[in-house]
């Protein structure tokens, strides 16, 4: 029992650093190819991935706790960050510019993630136990839809509110970034499957029996 809260705690604290390191990172917008996404977009996209390995191993009431940990720590996280601007002090305008943008991403994370994770959560363990009462163990396939379907509403609000409200952009810009978005993130929902399949191979929740 130990080694089994050992486990969720390890899986929890890996899914809260990256989403706290999504939303700072989230301030750069990167160039990759054609596409136009924020530097946090690798952070992100792995956070699915952990919350879909809790989900597998551990349920669908332990994945919905782990959202709420990651809620809570998002909002301390954004509160210690404004009051952080508000104090005088002798930081660069630009490293204050910076915590500022980053206020709008971390609303529109917020937002977009409590949407968009609670929406994965439902998803993943309807389907997973619709096809597993039909006797069809593709964990590859409640994986990946519930991970697309997720992501891409959490890119709705997340450039709605990040890009349109937070920093006025364009239509042309926020479709561009709706556009690379989905597309990258739907390549590494793909991509990590066999990383899934890795963590979820001994579950105790009858993980590996899928």
């Amino acid at each position: 029992m130990e080694s089994k809260r050992d486990n969720i705690n390890l899986l929890c604290q890996v899914f809260v650093g990256l989403l706290v390191m999504s939303n700072i990172l989230s301030a750069k917008l990167l160039t990759l190819g054609p596409f136009l996404v924020p530097g946090g977009i690798l952070c992100y996209a792995l956070t699915f991935l952990m919350l879909d390995v809790i989900g597998e191993r551990y349920g669908e009431e332990q994945a919905k706790r782990t959202v709420l940990c990651g809620l809570f720590v998002q909002i301390i996280c954004a509160l210690l960050v404004q009051i952080v601007v508000w104090i005088p002090g002798q930081s660069s305008t630009n490293f204050d510019t910076a915590l500022q943008g980053n206020w709008w991403f971390t609303l529109a994370g917020l937002v977009a993630y409590m949407v968009s994770q609670t929406i994965g959560v439902k998803v993943f363990h309807g389907m997973r136990n619709w096809l597993i009462a039909k006797n069809k163990k593709w964990k590859w396939l409640w994986e990946n839809l519930s991970t697309i379907l997720s992501q891409t509403v959490d890119t709705i609000i997340f450039v709605g509110i990040a890009f349109g409200i937070g920093l006025g952009a364009s239509w042309e810009t926020i479709k561009i970034m709706f556009i690379s978005q989905v597309v990258i993130k739907t390549a590494l929902a793909i991509i990590d499957t066999p990383i899934f399949y890795l963590l979820t191979r001994r579950g105790e929740n009858g993980g590996d029996n899928h």
